[in-house]
C-alpha cells in the first residue's frame, strides 16, 4: 500500500490514481512526512489540562524507489509485446516466400542464360566447322584447277616444242638440231628444277596440314583427359561420402546392438528401475518446459497490465491538463 501524500494517491473518479498538482517533478521523493491524527477518543496524557493533542507520526518510508514512482505515476511502462504477433508471423512468412521465389527466378534466369550461351557457342562452332570445310573444299578445287592448268600448259609446251623441232629439222639441218638438243637438255634441266621446287612446296603444304591436324587431335585428347579427371574426382568424392555415411550407419547399428545386449543382461528389477528413471527424466523435462512457458506467459501478461496502467495514468494527466487550460481560457 502506498504511504505517500493523500492528495497524490487519492483514487480518481475513473478508478485510477492521478497525481496531485502539488507534487511536481521538483518534489523530493523520500524526505516528505505526513501529519496523521492520533485520535480524540480520550484525554491527553500530557500536562496541558485535559486538552486533545495531535501527535506527529513520521510516515513509513517506501520499500523501493520503483514502488513510489509507480504510486506517483512516474513509472515508465514496459514495451508491449505480442499485440500483432500473428500479423508479424504472416509478414515473416510472406517475406520468406518472396525471397524464395526471388531466388528461384534468379536460378531460372541463370539456367536460361547458360543454356542460351551454350547454344550460341554450339552455333558458332558449327559455323566455324562449316567455314573450315568450305575453305578446305575450295583449296582442293584450287589445287585441281592449278594442276589442270599446269598439265594443259605442259601439253601446249610439248606441242610447241614438237612443232618447233619439226620446223627446225626442216629449216636448219643437223647443226641446228644439235643446238636444239642442247637447248632442250637445258630446258629439261630447268623443268626438273621447277618440278623439284613444286614437289618441295607440295610437301611443305602437306606437312602443314598434318601438323594442324595433329594439334587439333592433341587438343581434343587433352580436353577428354581433363573431363575424365574431373569425372574421376567427382566419383571419388561421392564414394568418400558414401563410405562416411555407411560408417556412421554401422556405428549407430553397433551402439544399438550393444544397448540391446546390455538390456538383455540386466535383471527385471534393474529394467524396471531404468524405465522408471527414464520416465521420471521425461516428466521432469516436461515440467521444466511447462514452468518456463508459464513464467513467460506471466511476464507477458504483467507487461500488458503495466502498459494499460501507464496509459490510463497518461490519459488522466492529459484530461487534467485540458481542464486547466480550458479554465485559464474562460478566466
Amino acid at each position: 500500500m502506498c504511504r505517500g501524500p493523500a492528495e497524490a494517491c487519492a483514487p480518481s473518479p475513473q478508478g485510477s490514481r492521478s497525481r496531485s498538482p502539488l507534487l511536481s517533478h521538483t518534489h523530493t521523493l523520500h524526505t516528505h512526512t505526513h501529519t496523521l491524527t492520533a485520535g480524540r477518543s480520550g484525554p491527553s496524557t500530557e500536562s496541558s489540562g485535559g486538552q486533545t493533542s495531535h501527535r506527529k507520526v513520521k510516515a513509513k518510508p517506501h520499500t523501493s524507489p520503483e514502488g513510489l514512482r509507480v504510486c506517483l505515476g512516474l513509472a515508465e511502462g514496459k514495451r508491449k509485446r505480442g499485440k500483432r504477433k500473428k500479423g508479424r508471423k504472416r509478414a515473416i512468412k510472406r517475406e520468406r516466400k518472396m525471397r524464395k521465389q526471388k531466388k528461384e527466378r534468379k536460378k531460372e534466369t541463370e539456367r536460361a542464360r547458360r543454356g542460351e550461351k551454350e547454344r550460341e557457342e554450339e552455333r558458332k562452332r558449327g559455323k566455324r566447322r562449316e567455314r573450315e570445310e568450305r575453305e578446305e573444299k575450295e583449296r582442293g578445287e584450287e589445287r585441281k584447277r592449278a594442276k589442270r592448268q599446269r598439265e594443259e600448259e605442259r601439253k601446249r609446251g610439248k606441242r610447241r616444242e614438237r612443232e618447233g623441232r619439226e620446223r627446225g629439222k626442216r629449216r636448219e639441218g643437223e647443226g641446228r638440231e644439235r643446238k636444239r638438243g642442247k637447248r632442250e637438255r637445258g630446258e629439261e634441266r630447268k623443268r626438273g628444277k621447277r618440278r623439284k621446287r613444286r614437289g618441295e612446296k607440295r610437301k611443305e603444304r602437306e606437312e602443314e596440314r598434318k601438323r594442324a591436324k595433329r594439334e587439333r587431335e592433341e587438343e581434343r585428347k587433352r580436353k577428354e583427359r581433363e573431363e575424365e579427371r574431373k569425372r574421376a574426382k567427382r566419383e571419388k568424392r561421392r564414394e568418400r561420402e558414401k563410405r562416411g555415411k555407411r560408417r556412421e550407419r554401422e556405428q549407430r547399428e553397433r551402439e544399438r546392438r550393444e544397448r540391446r545386449k546390455e538390456r538383455k543382461k540386466e535383471s527385471s528389477k534393474e529394467r524396471k528401475r531404468r524405465k522408471k528413471k527414464e520416465t521420471e527424466s521425461v516428466k521432469e523435462r516436461k515440467e521444466e518446459h511447462k514452468e518456463k512457458r508459464h513464467k513467460k506467459e506471466g511476464k507477458r501478461k504483467k507487461a500488458i497490465k503495466e502498459e494499460r496502467k501507464r496509459r490510463r495514468k497518461m490519459e488522466a494527466k492529459e484530461r487534467k491538463r485540458r481542464l486547466k487550460r480550458n479554465k485559464r481560457k474562460k478566466g
